[in-house]
């Protein structure tokens, strides 16, 4: 064995050489947790190339920054209201005591929401698309990854995850899009899209956009709505 050889691991999915300490993909986002590592000289790693791949970034670093100072800016400012009519009237400290045993959760609540709000919004997402697969790299969550050859099926839906907050106070719903893979009409893959977490509103009509596309394109059937056998109902009415 060459002595500058370097033992990597060898992506299952597009066969490219990565670092041992690799638990993902860094071309295509596939899990190497069970990969062996491999001599890269012994290999023979073939070069893959992606056929009308289109590809964006995304990051809402700006924005996590903002609301979380806005809200602090405003924890500070009502903290301020409560405890300066202490200072100037000293007898009205019952009255603020009251205000701070009410008012004074309801802040923290609402900072802590905003916390898990904006939590990875920072953080680079990647989606990107070919005629060969549907890739999807999210901030908190394992890459995702399928090919075209394993579906015949896009099923696209919109549902509501309930966010709890401190108390149940400021709970509230985040709408989302679920990604369904079919094959015959049985589920081979899924994944999900939160509107504001993984991608923006524009993004994910970016996605929705690619994706209806590409499946046209090679001939796969793309449904957009939560009842699939209405939604081909409704088709084939229109075809007569």
């Amino acid at each position: 064995m060459n002595e500058n050889s370097v033992k990597q691991k060898i992506c299952p999915s597009c066969n490219q050489p990565n670092i041992v300490t690799s638990m993902y993909c860094r071309y295509c986002g596939m899990s190497l947790e069970e990969i062996q590592p491999v001599n890269i000289e012994a290999a023979q790693v073939p070069v893959t190339s992606e056929t009308n791949k289109v590809e964006f970034n995304a990051s809402y670093k700006g924005k996590k920054y903002g609301l979380n100072f806005c809200v602090l800016i405003f924890f500070i400012f009502m903290l301020g209201l409560m405890i300066l009519p202490t200072i100037l009237f000293p007898l009205g400290i019952f009255g603020t005591l009251i205000m701070f045993i009410i008012v004074f959760p309801m802040l923290l609540c609402l900072l802590i929401y905003t916390l898990r709000y904006t939590r990875g919004m920072e953080k680079i997402r990647t989606f990107s698309i070919s005629d060969q697969a549907i890739k999807i790299i999210f901030p908190n969550k394992p890459p995702f990854q399928i090919n075209w050859s394993d579906f015949d099926t896009i099923h696209i839906y919109k549902y509501y995850i309930f966010i709890p907050a401190l108390w149940d106070l400021l709970s509230s719903r985040r709408k989302a899009y679920k990604i369904n893979f079919l094959s015959k009409d049985v589920l081979k893959n899924e994944t999900s899209i939160e509107l504001e977490k993984d991608f923006n509103r524009s993004g994910f009509k970016k996605i929705k956009s690619l994706i209806e596309q590409y499946a046209h394109r090679l001939n796969k059937e793309y449904i957009w709505g939560k009842n699939i056998q209405k939604v081909r109902r409704k088709r084939e009415k229109k075809q007569k």
